[in-house]
């Protein structure tokens, strides 16, 4: 097992929502992935800070013991840069699906 579990997340589009997608690295050949469909207009309504905390809260409520064992914050960095990347990135498309 890694010292400490690496926590990284994605976001992809499809048509009205959003795919997230978090992956936790527990040791080099193990990972867990989890997957939410977010939709555009409960993010846009919510903001990212508040959507990032959201999704946080769910997989500790999910896998309140994976959760600890990658580190609540962790998660909800991960979550927050990647929603904030998407939105950065594709903010034309984004709007465009509102």
């Amino acid at each position: 097992m890694m010292a400490s579990p690496r926590v990284r997340a994605l976001v992809e589009t499809s048509k009205s929502v959003a795919e997230i997608r978090l992956l936790v690295q527990l040791a080099p050949d193990v990972v867990v992935p989890w997957r939410w469909d977010l939709p555009y207009l409960l993010w846009a309504a919510w903001g990212t800070e508040r959507t990032a905390r959201w999704l946080a809260d769910q997989f500790h409520q999910h896998d309140g013991e994976l959760s600890r064992l990658a580190g609540g914050e962790a998660v909800c960095q991960a979550l927050r840069r990647a929603l904030e990347v998407h939105h950065r990135f594709f903010r034309v498309a984004w709007l465009a699906s509102l």
